[in-house]
C-alpha cells in the first residue's frame, strides 16, 4: 500500500509538469495523426502556455522554394535561442503535398515541432492561410501573403513580429535569411546560455 502511494505521489507530477504547450493546450490530431492542427488563436494559446520566453513559428510548404532554402537557419534557431519553435504547415490538412513537407522536414530534422493551419469547410490552402494571416497579424503589420515567414510571440500570446519578404534587407539574396533573422528576429529572443 505504502508503496503505491509513494508511486503516486512521485509520478504523477512529474506527469503533470512534464506536459509541453502542446499537451496543456490540447491540440487537437490533424489528418496525418503525427500533427497538430492550429488556428491563430491556438498560436496564441500555445505561446501563453510556453515554459519558454517566445515562441517562434514559420510558414513552410515543401513546393516553396524560399522555404526549402531557409530552412537550415531556421531550424538553427532553436538550438541558439530559448525559444519554443514550430514550423507551420499551410496546405490543406489531407493533402499529399503535406504528407511530403512534413517528411521533408523530419528527414534532416527528426525533432522538429510541426503544425499545421487548420482546415475550414470550403477553404482552400490559400484562403486559409490568408484567415490565418488576418487573425495572428496585429495592426502594427502589415498582412502579407507570403511564405517563409516568422511569427514571433512572447509568453502573453502578443505578436511581436510577423516578417515578410519586405523585411529583407535591401540588396539581400532572397536565398539567405539570415540577415532578415539578424534584423528582425534575434533581437526579440533570449540567447541560450553559453554552457547548455
Amino acid at each position: 500500500m505504502s508503496r503505491t502511494v509513494f508511486l503516486i505521489l512521485c509520478v504523477i507530477p512529474v506527469l503533470v509538469f512534464s506536459q509541453n504547450a502542446i499537451e496543456k493546450c490540447n491540440i487537437q490530431k490533424s489528418y496525418f495523426e503525427d500533427l497538430y492542427r492550429v488556428d491563430a488563436e491556438d498560436v496564441k494559446y500555445l505561446a501563453r502556455n510556453s515554459e519558454k520566453p517566445n515562441t517562434v513559428l514559420v510558414s513552410f510548404a515543401r513546393w516553396c522554394a524560399p522555404c526549402l532554402h531557409h530552412l537550415p537557419a531556421h531550424m538553427a534557431l532553436e538550438k541558439h535561442f530559448d525559444v519554443d519553435f514550430y514550423i507551420l504547415l499551410v496546405d490543406k490538412e489531407n493533402d499529399r503535398r503535406t504528407l511530403l513537407a512534413k517528411d521533408y522536414v523530419w528527414k534532416d530534422y527528426p525533432n522538429a515541432k510541426i503544425l499545421i493551419i487548420k482546415d475550414y469547410e470550403k477553404r482552400g490552402r490559400g484562403k486559409k492561410y490568408n484567415e490565418f494571416l488576418k487573425g495572428i497579424t496585429p495592426p502594427q503589420f502589415e498582412v502579407i501573403d507570403s511564405m517563409s515567414k516568422f511569427f514571433v510571440l512572447n509568453t502573453k500570446g502578443e505578436v511581436q513580429m510577423v516578417t515578410s519578404y519586405k523585411d529583407n534587407p535591401e540588396g539581400a539574396d532572397w536565398k539567405d535569411h539570415r540577415p532578415l533573422m539578424r534584423k528582425h528576429i534575434m533581437p526579440l529572443l533570449t540567447p541560450k546560455e553559453k554552457s547548455e
